[in-house]
C-alpha cells in the first residue's frame, strides 16, 4: 500500500467523523444539513469548504489580535545640516488625502516617538518640519508598516555672512602670533583665506555665523594646527598655538627700526630701551645713531620696547598690551612714532613747602614703570615726550611721608601738584613684613607695593624695598586702604595683602615659592650621592652663560632658564674629567643629572643606549608614528684633545635611502659637536660606497639615514638623536645601529 492510499484512508476517516458529528447535531435539533445539502447538491463537497473557512477565520483573528497588540508609531529624527540634534521643532503629518493627522503636540525634539491614530498599514504619510530660524530642506514620505516607523527630517539654519575674527596666541606666553597662513573651510567645501588685520588677529570675510568651520593654521615657528569652531558677529575667538622645538632655543636678532609715522623716514638719535616683559628687567638701553638697532637676545624672551626722542611722543609697547615673544632667528620690531609729545611738570610739597629728594615715578596705565626721578631743591621734576592723550600714573614718596598717587593725562594735566602728608598714628599703621620660604627667612627680597581699589591694582608709590637678614622690614603704610605687597628674588616670588588700619602695628607674612623658569639642578655621582666638588657651568644653546660657579654642599645649584627650553650643562670634576649634556628645562622645577665619570681604559670609548625619550625628558617604551622622539646615548671618551666621534643610523641596512624606509633621523642634541647628516648608507661592498654616501648630505628637519657627530675634546658626553616614524610606517619595530670611536695624533 502506497503513501497516497494511506493519506486517502486518513482523510476518509476524518471526513466520516465530521459527518458523524453533523448527524449528531441534526438529531439534537440543529438544522445543520440545511446548509450542507444546498452546497453538495451543486457538486461542492462541504467538508473541504468548511476546513478552508476555518483557516481564513483563524488568519483574520490573528491579524486582528496583532494589530491591537502592536500600535503604529513614528520615531522622529530632527537634525540640522551639521548633524546636531534639534528641539522645539514643529512637525506636521498628512495622509494621502491631505488630511492633517493629530500627533498630540505642536513641538517635538530629536528622537521623540509619536502615535499615528487611525492610520493603517500600507498608507503613505508625508511628514514636514518647521522651526524658527531654520528652513526645511525636504519632507519625508513614509509607507506605514506595523510598529515603529523611522522619520528623518533635516533643517538648515538660516545664517548671514559675517567677518569672523580669530586671534592666534602662543600657548606658553600668550603673545600674538603674526604672519601665519589661516584658511577657513566651509560646510559647502569652499574655503576662505583669512587676512591678518592687527597683531595676531585674523579676519575671515564671508563665513556664516554660528556654522561649523574647519580652520587650518600654518606658521613657521609653530606646530601646524587644525580645529573646528564657530564664528560670532563682533566676537574674537582665541586659539593657542604650540611652539616648535626649533624655535625655543638659540639666539634671536631683534631689529628695532624707529620710523617717523607721517613721513616714513628713519629717526636718528632715539633712546631705545628693551625690557623683559615678564620680569620688567631692563635688557638694554642705548641711544641709536641711524634709526636701526640690533640686539642679540635669547629665543623665548618676551620683550617690551620703549622709544623716546625729542619732538615725538614716547612709544611704549606695554601701554598698548603688545608683548612680542622672540622665536625667529631675526625678529623685526618696527616702531612708528608720532610727532609732538607732551611734557608735564610735577611739584612735590609738604603743605606749602617744596620737598627736595622726593622720588617721583611715572607709570603707564598697565602699572609698568616708565621713568623715575628725584626732585631737586625746588621740589620739581619734569617728564617729556609723552602721549598727550594717554593715561599715566604719577607717584611721589619720601621718608617719613605717606606715598601719593595721581592719575593724569598730559594734555589736561600739564602741572601736577602732589602734596604729601607726614605719617602718624592717625593716618598710618606700622606693618612688619616677614618673607619666608618653607618657614625659613628670605633676606634681600625685593618688595613692591600696590593699592587694590575696585578690584584693580595701582602703584602705591613707595620705592622698592628689601628685607634684612631676618627676612623682615617695618614700614608705615597709609590707613584705610588694601595694600598688596609682592616679594621677589632671583629664584622666588610671593605676595600677600593687608587692610591697613589707624595706629598700632601688625605683621604681614609672605610665603615665597620658586618662580616659573627657576630650576633647581642636582648633581649626583654614579652611586647617586651629591657631587659637591668641581666647576659647573650652564649655558644657553647660543652660548650665553646662565650659571657659572660651584654646586653647594648638597650638590645643588639654582639657575634661571631665562625662557630657554634647552640648556647645556657642563661640569668638570675635581680630577679634571669633563661632562656635557644638553637638557630640556621647559616647565621643570627640578632636575637631577648623573655626572659621575666611569673609567675608560686605553683609547677605546664606551657607548650606552639609554632608551627612547620624549622632548620633555620622559622615558618611553617606544615611538609612535608621526611624532618626534630622542634616542639617548651616554658616551665616555678618553680625556684630552683628539678626534672623537659617534655614528648612529636607523632602519634596515638593506634599504639604502632614508626616503624609502619607515623612520628617519631629523637632527640631534649634543653640546659642542660638529655633525654630518647622511641621506643614504651602503654597507656593501665592504667598507661600502662611503664616498657616495658622504656626497648625499642631508639636512636637519628632513629624513636622514644616519648621523655622525665629532668632538674635539674627550670626556663624558650625552648625545640625543631626534627621530620620527613616518605616517605611512607599517613595521612594528626598526633597526638601530651605533658606535663610538676616538683617534689621537696626526
Amino acid at each position: 500500500m502506497g503513501i497516497s492510499e494511506s493519506l486517502s484512508g486518513i482523510y476518509s476517516k476524518i471526513e466520516d467523523s465530521f459527518y458523524g458529528f453533523l448527524d449528531f447535531l441534526e438529531q439534537k435539533g440543529l438544522p445543520v444539513y440545511s446548509v450542507v445539502n444546498p452546497l453538495e447538491e451543486r457538486g461542492v463537497p462541504f467538508f473541504p469548504v468548511f476546513v478552508l473557512a476555518i483557516i481564513i477565520l483563524a488568519v483574520l483573528a490573528f491579524g486582528f489580535v496583532s494589530t491591537v497588540a502592536t500600535p503604529i508609531t513614528a520615531k522622529l529624527s530632527l537634525k540640522d545640516t551639521t548633524e546636531a540634534a534639534l528641539i522645539d521643532v514643529g512637525v506636521i503629518a498628512k495622509d494621502q488625502s491631505g488630511r492633517v493627522i493629530d500627533l498630540g503636540s505642536s513641538a517635538f525634539r530629536d528622537g521623540a516617538s509619536v502615535d499615528l491614530p487611525g492610520i493603517g498599514v500600507g498608507q503613505k504619510i508625508t511628514f514636514s518640519a518647521t522651526k524658527e530660524g531654520y528652513k526645511a530642506l525636504s519632507s519625508d514620505i513614509v509607507a506605514i508598516r506595523l510598529g515603529s516607523n523611522d522619520v528623518a527630517l533635516v533643517l538648515q539654519k538660516e545664517t548671514s555672512a559675517i567677518v569672523g575674527k580669530l586671534r592666534l596666541v602662543e600657548e606658553e606666553t600668550g603673545a600674538p602670533v603674526r604672519g601665519a597662513t589661516v584658511v577657513a573651510s566651509l560646510s559647502d567645501a569652499s574655503s576662505i583665506s583669512c587676512d591678518e588685520e592687527s597683531e595676531g588677529v585674523y579676519a575671515c570675510i564671508g563665513v556664516e555665523e554660528g556654522q561649523n568651520v574647519n580652520v587650518q593654521v600654518r606658521s613657521g615657528s609653530y606646530e601646524d594646527a587644525e580645529f573646528g569652531m564657530q564664528f560670532r558677529d563682533g566676537g574674537v575667538t582665541d586659539q593657542e598655538l604650540v611652539l616648535k622645538a626649533s624655535a625655543a632655543a638659540g639666539i634671536s636678532n631683534l631689529v628695532v627700526t624707529v620710523i617717523d609715522e607721517a613721513g616714513g623716514q628713519r629717526i636718528e638719535g632715539a633712546s631705545i630701551r628693551v625690557f623683559d616683559s615678564q620680569t620688567n628687567q631692563l635688557i638694554t638701553e642705548v641711544v641709536d645713531d641711524d634709526g636701526v638697532y640690533i640686539e642679540k637676545i635669547s629665543k623665548g624672551t618676551s620683550i617690551r620696547v620703549v622709544v623716546s626722542k625729542d619732538g615725538y611722543q614716547q612709544y611704549d609697547s606695554g601701554a598698548v598690551n603688545f608683548v612680542k615673544a622672540l622665536r625667529e632667528d631675526e625678529e623685526q620690531f618696527p616702531v612708528f612714532m608720532k610727532t609732538g609729545g607732551a611734557s608735564i611738570s610735577v611739584r612735590v610739597k609738604d603743605e606749602s613747602l617744596p620737598l627736595s629728594g622726593a622720588t617721583v615715578s611715572l607709570y603707564n596705565k598697565n602699572n609698568q614703570l616708565v621713568q623715575s626721578q628725584e626732585t631737586y631743591f625746588a621740589g620739581e621734576i619734569s617728564f617729556s615726550n609723552l602721549d598727550a592723550n594717554e593715561t599715566y600714573y604719577v607717584t611721589a614718596s619720601m621718608q617719613t611721608f605717606l606715598p601719593l598717587r595721581k592719575e593724569i593725562v598730559p594734555s589736561r594735566d600739564k602741572v601736577v601738584d602732589l602734596v604729601l602728608q607726614r605719617a602718624n598714628e592717625g593716618n598710618s599703621e606700622v606693618i612688619e613684613i616677614f618673607v619666608s620660604e618653607k618657614q625659613k627667612p628670605v633676606n634681600n627680597a625685593n618688595l613692591d607695593f600696590f593699592e587694590i581699589a575696585d578690584e584693580k591694582e595701582f602703584p602705591l608709590g613707595i620705592a622698592q624695598q628689601k628685607t634684612d637678614l631676618s627676612g623682615k622690614i617695618s614700614i608705615n603704610l597709609p590707613s584705610g586702604r588694601e595694600i598688596l605687597v609682592k616679594a621677589t628674588t632671583a629664584e622666588l616670588e610671593g605676595e600677600n595683602s593687608v587692610e591697613v588700619r589707624e595706629g598700632g602695628s601688625r605683621q604681614l607674612l609672605i610665603e615665597m615659592s620658586k618662580i616659573k623658569g627657576i630650576v633647581l639642578l642636582r648633581l649626583v655621582d654614579l652611586q647617586g650621592g651629591p657631587v659637591t666638588e668641581g666647576h659647573l657651568r650652564v649655558e644657553s644653546k647660543g652660548g650665553e652663560v646662565i650659571f657659572d660657579g660651584t654646586p653647594d654642599e648638597n650638590g645643588s645649584a639654582y639657575f634661571d632658564s631665562e625662557g630657554n627650553d634647552y640648556v647645556v650643562v657642563k661640569f668638570v670634576d675635581a680630577l679634571g674629567k669633563t661632562f656635557e649634556e644638553e637638557v630640556y628645562v621647559k616647565g621643570k622645577e627640578e632636575l637631577q643629572i648623573k655626572v659621575g665619570v666611569g673609567e675608560v681604559t686605553g683609547l677605546t670609548p664606551t657607548i650606552v643606549f639609554d632608551g627612547v625619550f620624549d622632548v620633555g625628558g620622559e622615558k618611553l617604551d617606544g615611538v609612535r608614528i608621526g611624532q618626534e622622539y630622542f634616542l639617548k646615548f651616554t658616551v665616555e671618551y678618553p680625556e684630552g684633545a683628539g678626534r672623537h666621534g659617534v655614528h648612529v643610523r636607523v632602519g634596515d641596512d638593506s634599504i639604502r635611502f632614508a626616503d624609502s624606509q619607515d623612520i628617519g633621523i631629523l637632527g640631534f642634541a649634543a653640546s659642542n659637536a660638529q655633525s654630518f647628516l647622511g641621506r643614504s648608507y651602503s654597507p656593501l661592498p665592504n667598507p661600502g660606497f662611503e664616498g657616495i654616501d658622504y656626497q648625499n648630505r642631508g639636512k636637519a628637519g628632513s629624513y636622514n639615514k644616519f648621523v655622525e657627530l665629532y668632538f674635539a675634546e674627550g670626556g663624558k658626553k650625552v648625545v640625543k638623536i631626534r627621530v620620527k616614524a613616518k605616517e605611512t610606517a607599517e613595521a612594528s619595530s626598526f633597526a638601530l645601529h651605533y658606535r663610538a670611536w676616538s683617534e689621537f695624533g696626526a
